[in-house]
């Protein structure tokens, strides 16, 4: 799981041949997911969807911050780590956690459900200069070449994975491979140095000293970036000023950066899943490659991610499984809370508490499977007033039309727990959300939302379940 990569990122990498080992490993043995959403696109509320398998209005982890979100809201008794565990597996966490942790934990603490933790507990955005939870020890790494963050999350992976090998007879295992890349680097004084909104455009990230100036390439604009009309959008964002030149180089720079951060992602991916292979136990495990969220890089006039549009709740997925060969492709829509739910039913046990996520074994053994998932929830409540935050919304997503729904996304936003505005978007003939509905009167359109707002109503406070029958059809 790779952090803030969105579609459009991996895709370039991708045409440009630039990640050999996810597509050999992966991609050319695996399933597609070109439907795979997050539903509530930030970090900590992201990773511990995948933990719990759990909406955020039910793990209870909304944002990144205290006392909304972070670490200190996760009830750790009861992850998918913690079930596997009890189940005999051996499980290992190698990179980013949750954030807040070592700020506001212990930076020896380890969570119940993992045998071998290998977690940044300082600097966990600085590429290098950062400190390392091994197991209970604290390894800080300095600025030398050999401790560029991914490659020591590499090698810890496969020291993992070998030193579990090394058992006459291994239980199995299971790694949560999390390293920081394509996210931008945040310096020690980022948040009294910031500069505002353009101020997100400056920051980048350094790619591994191999990777240095491996792409030049100008950055794709679509028309949602940098958007010029934005009188449809609620007011949060009708404030905010249009890039500009200085703006438009950086976040230019920024994005050949990310590009370049990821080829020691793909060189992890080489390492540990070879690994693997050398063992001999490529046949007999299930690798799944994805991100927490999207990002959306201007568009929109949006520095990060966090909002419902499409670009920052889309993700990649790609799921390889032993008993299917050759690329094969899905719509089908899956959400980062099957994820838990998924990897509990390969190991053949039970999650500990409701999810409200399914398993998708079904999908993957048929793509083209009916009576799926046709609608789901997006969530988000925001830790602070900054200028930068999305406020707090809920909105439903409506795909695809194969299976007997329009491809529909209703946003409504809120203060103090009250509707203030809203957004409607048709993405057959508005893919990129430049237009707004919300104001449209003609009966398709009305009845559309009216429909929308009873699906919110009945996802908002949805538990188990209640949330799939509300999302199937």
């Amino acid at each position: 799981m790779v952090d803030d990569l969105e579609c459009r990122i991996l895709n370039i990498l991708l045409e440009n041949d630039a990640m050999p080992n996810l597509k050999r490993y992966i991609i050319d043995e695996g399933l597609e997911f070109t439907d795979s959403f997050v539903s509530d696109p930030l970090c900590c509320p992201s990773r511990a969807t995948f933990l719990t398998g759990q909406y955020s209005h039910n793990n209870n982890v909304w944002n990144n911050n205290a006392p909304l979100g972070s670490v200190v809201n996760l009830d750790e008794s009861s992850t998918v780590a913690t079930w596997l565990q009890a189940a005999g597996y051996r499980t290992a966490i190698v990179g980013k956690y949750l954030n807040g942790y070592g700020d506001l934990t212990e930076r020896t603490y380890i969570p119940p459900g993992w045998d071998f933790w290998f977690v940044t507990a300082a600097g966990v955005y600085q590429m290098y200069g950062y400190t390392v939870n091994a197991n209970g020890t604290l390894v800080t790494y300095g600025d030398a070449e050999e401790d560029y963050q991914t490659d020591t999350y590499t090698d810890a992976a496969v020291d993992f994975v070998n030193g579990h090998f090394a058992s006459d007879d291994p239980d199995p295992f299971f790694l949560w491979a999390v390293p920081l890349p394509p996210h931008v680097e945040f310096p020690e004084d980022w948040s009294e140095t910031l500069h505002g909104l353009s101020g997100w455009y400056e920051l980048s990230i350094r790619p591994a000293p191999r990777h240095l100036g491996s792409f030049d390439l100008p950055m794709p604009h679509d028309p949602s970036f940098n958007e010029e009309d934005m009188s449809d959008k609620p007011g949060w964002l009708n404030f905010r000023p249009k890039l500009d030149a200085q703006d438009l180089a950086n976040v230019e720079r920024q994005f050949n950066a990310m590009l370049a951060s990821m080829l020691a992602v793909d060189d992890m991916i080489g390492a540990v899943v070879g690994a693997v292979e050398e063992h001999g136990a490529l046949d007999s495990t299930v690798i799944m490659f994805t991100s927490d969220n999207g990002y959306l890089q201007g568009r929109h006039l949006i520095p990060g991610k966090t909002a419902a549009y499409e670009e920052s709740i889309r993700v990649p997925l790609y799921i390889r499984v032993p008993w299917e060969e050759g690329v094969r492709v899905t719509d089908r829509v899956v959400l980062n809370n099957d994820l838990a739910p998924t990897i509990a039913a390969l190991a053949g046990v039970p999650p500990a508490h409701l999810v409200d996520g399914v398993s998708i074994l079904p999908v993957i053994d048929d793509p083209e499977i009916e009576n799926w998932r046709t609608r789901f929830l997006i969530e988000h409540k925001s830790s602070s007033n900054l200028p930068w935050e999305v406020p707090d919304y809920a909105a439903v997503r409506t795909l695809p039309k194969t299976l007997g729904e329009d491809n529909l996304a209703f946003f409504q936003y809120y203060y103090q727990g009250e509707p203030i505005s809203e957004e409607f978007y048709d993405l057959d003939t508005d893919r990129y959300q430049i237009d707004s509905l919300h104001a449209d009167t003609s009966p398709n359109r009305v009845h559309q939302r009216t429909k929308l707002k009873t699906y919110l109503e009945q996802l908002a406070n949805c538990r188990g379940l209640e949330c799939q029958i509300a999302e199937f059809p």
